[in-house]
């Protein structure tokens, strides 16, 4: 493992723990966990991660005749369903946290199951899914900081803190986490900047940026408030980059197109949907502020400037 990739890693898993730190400690774990009596809301998002993102991604790769090695990489994604990367993007896009809490776990329980039955049928022969490593990954970068989060905000009201100053803690922790993944990502560019600038202008960042459009369609017909198609349309184009690198890396360690197109697409589709959304709440925010964008409607300067009509 080279130093960009050791750096990335020790980026990436700073950010998750410091993320899952500061969504326990901002609010109560009962209501993180709600979410998940919401049938429709679960079955929407195992619908649009086991149906349409693998569909996005593999259908035109077959249909283009795209070289084994980057078929592969897309494989991985299509089958390493989000992570705690999801939680993260989604406390950055303003999303519904505690639904995308419920559906990372949903996601996660059922990935013991999906990743191997899609690996198995998709990858070339003889691929070994790492389970372990997925649930691994699961119980340290999710479950564990989620834990020691709702164990530090019982301290911090213990100990008689204000609210505020609770929710200030888990601010903090937030914005740590927030600079810990922007790092990473750019650390991540850093492993092989030739290889994932040819991805990103081929084929495969196409086919990613279709895969982002198909899963914010299908988001659309299954959640009606705008926080929770947030949530939805985050953890579905948020793949498990990490856990998706792993098995490249134990398994395919000679295949580089590999590696890079999964770092490429899964960059793109993690960056893509965070970038969009972030931007129309500034657009929106400006609009607000100028009165929906226009100056002084017409005729009010006309008004002003009118004789006053004589009686």
């Amino acid at each position: 493992m080279s130093g960009a990739e050791s750096a990335y890693t020790v980026l990436i898993t700073l950010g998750l723990l410091l993320n899952g730190l500061a969504v326990a400690c901002a609010a109560p774990v009962r209501d993180l966990l709600r979410p998940l009596g919401e049938r429709r809301l679960l079955l929407g998002a195992v619908a649009v991660d086991l149906v349409v993102v693998p569909a996005a991604l593999l259908v035109p790769a077959v249909l283009l005749g795209l070289p084994d090695a980057e078929v592969a990489g897309l494989v991985l994604l299509a089958a390493a369903s989000t992570g705690p990367i999801g939680v993260a993007l989604t406390r950055i896009a303003r999303g519904d946290v505690p639904a995308t809490v419920s559906i990372v776990t949903a996601l996660g329980a059922a990935n013991l199951v999906t990743v191997p039955a899609l690996m198995a049928l998709l990858l070339p022969d003889g691929l070994v899914v790492p389970v372990r490593g997925v649930t691994r990954s699961l119980l340290l970068l999710l479950v564990l900081p989620l834990a020691a989060g709702a164990v530090l905000r019982w301290a911090l009201l213990r100990l008689r803190q204000h609210p505020e100053a609770v929710a200030r803690t888990a601010r903090r922790l937030g914005a740590a986490s927030s600079v810990c993944i922007a790092l990473a990502a750019a650390t991540a560019f850093a492993i092989d900047p030739a290889g994932i600038l040819s991805a990103l202008a081929g084929p495969p960042a196409l086919l990613g940026l279709g895969m982002v459009a198909a899963a914010g369609g299908a988001v659309l017909t299954i959640a009606r408030d705008d926080a929770r198609r947030r949530a939805l349309w985050l953890t579905a184009t948020a793949r498990s980059v990490g856990v998706a690198l792993a098995v490249a890396a134990l398994h395919l360690p000679d295949a580089d197109a590999t590696r890079t197109t999964v770092l490429a697409v899964g960059g793109l589709t993690q960056a893509v949907p965070v970038l969009l959304l972030l931007g129309r709440d500034r657009w929106r925010r400006r609009a607000a502020r100028t009165g929906g964008g226009g100056g002084p409607r017409r005729g009010d300067d006309a008004d002003r400037t009118r004789p006053a009509r004589r009686p």
